[in-house]
C-alpha cells in the first residue's frame, strides 16, 4: 500500500513540476484547436461577450436587476462556470485523448491532467478580456476583487488537479465498460 501511495504522489510531484512539457503541450492543444480560423480564439470570445450582453440585459430587465450590478455579475459566472464545465468534460477523457502518447512516451500521468487545466486557463484568460470593458462600463472593478478572483482560480485550478487524477477512472469511456447485463459497470482495468 505504501508503495503505491509513493509513486502516486511522485508521480504527481514529477507531473507538476515538469512545467514546460504540460505547458507547451497546452499551448499546442490552443493552437491547434483554432488553426483554421480566420479570426482563432478571438471567435470564441466575441460569442461569449455577444451572449454575456444579451443574456445580461434580457435577465436584468427580467429579474428587476439593476445593470450595473447584474452585468459584472453574469459576467464572471458564465466565465467562471464555462472554465469548470470544460475542464471537467475534458478532464474525464484526458487519458483517452492522450492515449498515443501514453503508449509512447513515459511520463507521468499528472502531466496530461495538468495539460488540460493549462489549456482551459489559457482559453479562461483569452475569455477575461470580455471583463474589462464590463468593469469599465460598470465601475465595479476593486484591487481586492481583482486579488480574489486570482487567488480563486488557483484555487479551482489546484482542486482541478486531483479531481483530473481521480474522475477519468470513474467516468471510464463507454467501449470501456461492461455493464454484463447487472447494471453495474465494471471498472476493472483490462
Amino acid at each position: 500500500m505504501h508503495h503505491r501511495l509513493n509513486q502516486a504522489l511522485s508521480d504527481i510531484g514529477r507531473g507538476l513540476y515538469m512545467t514546460h512539457v504540460w505547458a507547451l503541450l497546452g499551448w499546442h492543444d490552443v493552437k491547434q484547436r483554432y488553426r483554421r480560423s480566420s479570426l482563432g480564439p478571438f471567435w470564441l470570445t466575441l460569442s461569449m461577450a455577444i451572449m454575456i450582453a444579451s443574456m445580461g440585459v434580457l435577465y436584468a430587465r427580467l429579474f428587476g436587476q439593476d445593470m450595473e450590478d447584474y452585468l459584472p455579475f453574469l459576467a464572471v459566472g458564465l466565465l467562471l462556470w464555462t472554465f469548470i464545465s470544460t475542464a471537467l468534460n475534458e478532464l474525464c477523457s484526458s487519458f483517452i485523448a492522450a492515449d498515443a502518447m501514453i503508449k509512447q512516451v513515459k511520463l507521468p500521468l499528472t502531466v496530461y491532467v495538468a495539460r488540460v487545466i493549462w489549456r482551459n486557463l489559457l482559453i479562461l484568460a483569452h475569455n477575461a478580456v470580455i471583463l474589462v470593458p464590463v468593469a469599465l462600463w460598470s465601475g465595479k472593478a476593486t484591487v481586492l476583487g481583482i486579488v480574489s478572483a486570482v487567488l480563486g482560480i488557483v484555487f479551482l485550478a489546484g482542486n482541478a488537479v486531483w479531481v483530473g487524477l481521480i474522475h477519468p477512472v470513474e467516468a471510464r469511456s463507454p467501449r470501456k465498460q461492461n455493464l454484463g447485463g447487472h447494471g453495474q459497470p465494471d471498472f476493472s482495468y483490462d
